[in-house]
């Protein structure tokens, strides 16, 4: 299993950076899962993320718009309206 706590800092880090209260993070590594929670999922309800929470998006453009990259893998912009 990848290292919880180590993603579990990342993901606290990422967030606070962007400004998001609450992300989920999930991680196949070696045919094992980890999945971390962090913040809430509204800062109206203040209800906490659980490994199991669903965020609701705006719209789909907007919730592919950042592409998460590998270690060591060049970070890209994806176009998507390619092959329309």
């Amino acid at each position: 299993m990848a290292d919880a706590e180590h993603w579990s800092a990342r993901l606290e880090d990422a967030a606070v950076a962007a400004g998001v209260p609450g992300a989920v993070l999930g991680v196949w590594s070696a045919g094992e899962a980890t999945v971390v929670p962090y913040g809430v999922l509204s800062t109206r309800t203040e209800v906490p993320t659980t490994a199991d929470s669903v965020f609701q998006t705006p719209g789909r453009r907007q919730a592919l718009r950042h592409v998460g990259t590998a270690p060591g893998r060049r970070p890209r912009r994806v176009d998507h309206d390619a092959g329309r």
